[in-house]
């Protein structure tokens, strides 16, 4: 005998934790593979299947209309999945933020460095130029 959802969502907020087991047995693999097309990542989405159903647990109560099920399970994957994406973007951009900024702080290091360098030669050469003329200079007197 196939239970309905509805029924078993009434015994959950009942405290029946074995019908909340139901639940996830029936739907663990849709919600998994939903993230997973979303996420493109099967371990990630092992994660947020797990995430979903937590968050499920916690705010089955709110739910209004039990038939519908189904749907409001798609619309908390869909969200997990959107609150994945957003966190591990921002901390992309962070990450690439601070990466362009290391290298233009390397792209200046290295201007002030060749600058230098240059510096030093010029300042090298004009003391072989005049170490040659003070020389060249002498031998003349």
């Amino acid at each position: 005998m196939r239970d309905n959802d509805a029924e078993l969502i009434s015994r959950t907020l009942a405290g029946d934790e074995t019908a909340f087991t139901l639940l996830v047995k029936k739907y663990h693999k849709h919600v998994h593979t939903l993230a997973w097309h979303k996420i493109g990542d099967f371990h990630i989405a092992e994660d947020i299947t797990q995430e979903t159903f937590l968050q499920v647990y916690r705010d089955l109560a709110t739910l209004r209309e039990p038939n519908r099920f189904s749907g409001w399970l798609y619309v908390v994957t869909n969200h997990r999945c959107i609150a994945w994406f957003r966190k591990h973007r921002l901390h992309v951009q962070v990450v690439e933020g601070i990466n362009m900024a290391m290298k233009r702080e390397a792209a200046y290091s290295r201007y002030v460095a060749d600058e230098q360098a240059k510096t030093v030669t010029e300042a090298q050469q004009k003391v072989v130029i005049l170490t040659s003329f003070h020389r060249f200079n002498r031998r003349a007197v």
